[in-house]
């Protein structure tokens, strides 16, 4: 279970640690924003910024953000 905080609300997701960001935002969470471009963090389509600081949510685990 991995639980962390989005847009100021607490939420949790029931997967590994190291499912990719993108794929528990868009998937689990629905929040439709965040897109899928190229998968290999080169295009800026899945950005998010997390506690301020951009992140490529196609290539970074779940885990950066708890």
């Amino acid at each position: 279970m991995i639980q962390f905080k989005l847009n100021g609300q607490a939420v949790k997701s029931n997967v590994p640690s190291t499912t990719n960001l993108l794929t528990v935002l868009s998937h689990d969470l629905q929040v439709n924003g965040t897109k899928f471009g190229c998968g290999k963090a080169q295009c800026g389509a899945c950005l998010v910024l997390v506690d301020g600081n951009p992140v490529k949510s196609c290539v970074a685990p779940v885990s950066a953000v708890v």
